[in-house]
């Protein structure tokens, strides 16, 4: 598991606060600045700005102004008001929902807010809070009855400051520079955060209003279609299958010690795409164990309520036991397992992960190697328990972090001592036992591992993977083209993305981070649930996606020929396995003399579908191939920064920005390797530009075959408008080449952003 942006501290102490805090909001929550109007609007408040100028208007007059609520975007809670970054003079935030009291009695609620300029709560019409002094405190508390409450905020800046006020402090003792803050416990006078956060859920604290909307007809939560508990699954066809017989696809929960544990809504949003399972990281290992209270089981209600959510929601739930990856305590892992193992022996749609991730980071587990040691006798002795006690719960062991390439004879190293380990008979282990492993070696090099135990006749589940997108921002994604490995060749999979509300945005409800990736690539199955996804009738190569490119003999190869079905609009499943130029011939539409159409085309990497149109009937065939002939020819070349004007000189072993030359170190040269790829040297010392793995989004030089060359030592150039103007990246990320900084001798890095028409990730490119 990988956890980005929170810190931990052995426990991570956000279970038991009653506040939401500045940090909550940076950490898991997008801000309006990143806010985007495509993102799923279930969940959330509509939120919108405003600028009134400065005209000297009083709060009293724009606080009460009428706002037009259309084209309002979705935000993640109130990322833009407890932030200092973005506010501009005369500049209002309005929020606007549902808010819930989701029990049967009557709970009293507190509002704090501590902003410059001035601030204003209404809920179900009557406003419980308005401040509209300079950089003054206020709070106020207010009864919900059981149901939804219409709730509306909004704060403004009218002056050179903004955001969060950080003086003035009035209650609420100890607490941090908040703009705006809730205490669920209703207490005006005391903030009871010390260091921990609320975990204000937005699935089930807020819903989004839309524009005019009434109250809910259903004055109390919206109602859930509940289904009977799942049967257990079973081993069969090489993975573990639902009781339907269906593969079993899936999503996380965060852990226990998070503070953001899972809603009914949440959990229900993810059969509407598509989902049958869910994967929960339970009780990092307490910092003071093993004291009383502090051994596993200090989170059982907790647990015990997504063990029941899921089992009247129909999907199933795989109990994983969390520590940070690569590591891993023998005597918890034991009595987590003799906590645990027997309370849910009989629950049917349970299943049992034994330790997530527990050695850095790949097989064997077995050898001197292994870091740390004793991850296989872990796993012999915890199996050995769970099934002394729950012979029937399905179990998946190793949870390997990185599978990939040839580590499939590794694996089975491991193998072979966890059956010696477990004695009896091997084949009665894996009845109902699967090998789990993630997905963060990569698509390509995940597959080679996985289908050398698949032809070994092991079960596989893929239980954890995503990725960054090609050329894209750096956001995590589900990884479409191990999506699709696993849907060809029928394995199941649990992405890393989250259930709403999700952890630094990964919510696997936003289209633009899992189902619109899944209907660009062609991907689709019958889900348990709901309408999506939809069916698909592709053309595909035996069942499995077509694969366009190769990298043999030190260049890119590939022949790929489609053939049309004659169908009114055929598409086909594509692989791409090399980015760059490709030559796309239509054979057969050329007229009465039946001359093919040539045409030339940049193929990103990854999945995606190629779509012949209805006038495309008369095609006999499609014929793809990388270019022979890239957009520069073999030679020396100067590139000069399109934004700075200064030239990529090599300068102490790498590259930097520099006045212009015609001297050595001012000269890269380029060999083309086929479909716009090259190898780039540099002509002091002949070093190859690289892509540096281990030095984040650095680039430098290297001498042999040092930071895998068969990737991020190959650079696609991409023509742009003007003569000579040009885009560079490696193909491994697609990452363009870039200015870390302005100025002389600034070092170059890749940008992880997505290409919007910077002059500075431009280069004009002369041949020397």
């Amino acid at each position: 598991m990988k956890w980005l942006g929170i810190a931990y501290n052995g426990r991570m102490k956000i279970k038991h606060a009653l506040i939401v805090s500045v940090a909550y909001f940076v950490a898991l929550c997008a801000s309006f600045g990143t806010a985007h109007g495509a993102e799923n609007p279930t969940n959330g408040l509509l939120m919108k700005t405003f600028e009134f100028g400065d005209s000297g208007v009083c709060a009293a007059n724009f606080i009460e102004r009428e706002l037009d609520w259309s084209g309002a975007e979705r935000v993640s809670g109130f990322g833009r008001v407890n932030s200092s970054d973005g506010w501009k003079k005369g500049m209002m935030v309005a929020y606007k929902g549902w808010l819930w009291n989701r029990t049967d009695k009557d709970v009293k609620w507190a509002f704090f807010e501590n902003f410059d300029n001035a601030a204003m709560v209404k809920v179900d019409g009557k406003k419980v809070l308005e401040d509209g002094e300079y950089r003054s405190t206020t709070s106020a508390a207010v009864t919900l009855a059981p149901g939804a409450h219409f709730f509306e905020a909004r704060f403004a800046n009218y002056s050179d400051h903004g955001g969060p006020s950080k003086e003035s402090w009035q209650g609420w003792h100890g607490c941090p520079a908040l703009g705006f803050a809730v205490n669920k416990g209703g207490d005006t006078n005391a903030w009871l955060g010390g260091g921990a956060y609320d975990g204000l859920s937005e699935a089930n604290d807020f819903t989004t209003a839309n524009p005019g909307a009434k109250e809910p007809k259903d004055a109390r939560a919206p109602k859930i279609a509940t289904y009977p508990q799942r049967k257990r699954p079973s081993i069969a066809k090489g993975t573990m299958l639902a009781d339907n017989g269906r593969l079993m696809r899936g999503c996380c929960i965060t852990t226990t010690n998070d503070g953001n544990p899972p809603t009914r809504e949440g959990l229900a949003t993810v059969r509407d795409v598509g989902l049958n399972v869910v994967h929960y990281y339970a009780e990092c290992p307490h910092a003071k164990y093993p004291a009383e209270g502090a051994k596993p089981g200090y989170s059982v209600a907790e647990v015990d309520r997504a063990v029941k959510l899921t089992r009247e929601l129909g999907l199933y739930l795989v109990l994983n036991l969390y520590e940070p990856p690569g590591t891993f305590k023998y005597e918890w892992t034991m009595d987590f397992w003799k906590f645990y193992a027997a309370r849910y022996k009989d629950e049917t749609h349970v299943i049992y992960e034994i330790h997530n991730e527990p050695v850095t980071w790949s097989p064997p587990y077995v050898g001197e190697n292994a870091n740390p040691k004793g991850a296989l006798k872990m796993n012999v002795d915890a199996y050995r328990y769970i099934r002394s006690v729950a012979p029937d719960t399905p179990l998946l062991v190793f949870s390997y972090s990185q599978f990939r390439d040839d580590m499939g004879p590794e694996a089975m190293k491991d193998i072979k001592a966890f059956e010696e380990g477990v004695g009896g008979d091997a084949k009665s282990i894996w009845r109902n036992t699967c090998i789990s492993f993630h997905g963060y070696g990569g698509a390509r090099g995940t597959e080679k591992a996985a289908k050398y135990l698949m032809d070994k006749g092991y079960p596989l589940f893929m239980t954890e993977y995503y990725s960054f997108p090609w050329g894209g921002d750096s956001n995590g994604q589900n990884d479409s083209e191990l999506t699709g490995f696993c849907e060809e060749n029928g394995i199941s999979w649990m992405t890393f993305l989250f259930t709403p509300p999700a952890p630094w945005g990964h919510d696997v409800t936003n289209p633009d981070r899992f189902s619109g990736l899944l209907d660009k690539a062609g991907i689709a199955w019958k889900p348990d649930f709901g309408a999506w996804p939809k069916p698909r009738r592709l053309v595909t190569d035996g069942g499995k996606a077509y694969r366009l490119g190769a990298f043999e003999n030190g260049k890119v190869a590939g022949h790929l020929i489609l053939t049309p079905t004659g169908a009114p609009t055929d598409e086909f499943a594509i692989d791409v396995i090399e980015p760059g130029y490709y030559s796309v011939t239509l054979e057969g539409v050329g007229g009465k003399d039946g001359n093919p159409v040539r045409k030339e085309a940049f193929f990103d990497a990854g999945r995606r579908v190629l779509r012949l149109p209805k006038k495309g009937r008369n095609v006999k065939s499609v014929v793809i191939e990388p270019v022979a002939k890239g957009p520069l020819a073999d030679g020396e070349y100067a590139f000069v920064n399109k934004a700075t004007g200064l030239q990529l000189v090599f300068k102490d072993g790498t590259l930097v920005q520099g006045a212009k030359t015609d001297a050595p170190e001012g000269r890269l040269v380029l060999k083309h390797l086929g479909g716009g790829q090259y190898l780039v040297t540099n002509k002091v010392n002949g070093q190859v530009l690289i892509r540096q793995w281990s030095g984040g989004d650095g680039v430098g030089f290297a001498t042999w075959g040092w930071e895998f060359p068969e990737t991020h030592q190959r650079w696609i150039f991409r023509r742009e408008k003007g003569g000579g103007v040009y885009r560079f990246a490696c193909m491994d990320d697609g990452h363009d080449f870039t200015v870390a900084e302005g100025g002389a001798g600034a070092k170059m890095l890749q940008c992880n952003k997505k290409y919007a028409g910077e002059d500075i990730r431009q280069w004009i490119v002369t041949k020397l």
